[in-house]
């Protein structure tokens, strides 16, 4: 999976493991086994990725490629972007946001 971004409420519920079970079991229906979970990020995450192995692999990380010359604009103004029209809807920006 590239990516399974969720808000606080979702990460709460743990929304998206449904779709996580999902692939691993289509993953092993194919006769993967060995699944990358793109390391270790934050508590929640990092336990429920640790509940499936007995060990944590130290892997090289993943390098992100910019194939658009726009890639740097948008990387720094996505986040101000958020957190304006958060502040405009009234709401307090996310732990994520604040740490750009």
């Amino acid at each position: 999976m590239l990516y399974g971004g969720t808000n606080d409420a979702s990460r709460e519920s743990r929304a998206n493991f449904g779709l996580t079970w999902y692939a691993i079991r289509r993953f092993k229906e194919q006769g993967i086994e060995v699944l990358d979970f793109n390391g270790l990020l934050n508590d929640g995450i990092s336990r429920f990725k640790r509940s499936f192995g007995q060990r944590d692999d130290h892997l090289v990380g993943s390098i992100d490629v910019a194939f658009s010359p726009l890639w740097s604009v948008w990387n720094r103004l996505l986040p101000t972007a958020k957190t304006v029209l958060r502040r405009v809807k009234g709401q307090r920006p996310s732990k994520d946001e604040n740490e750009h």
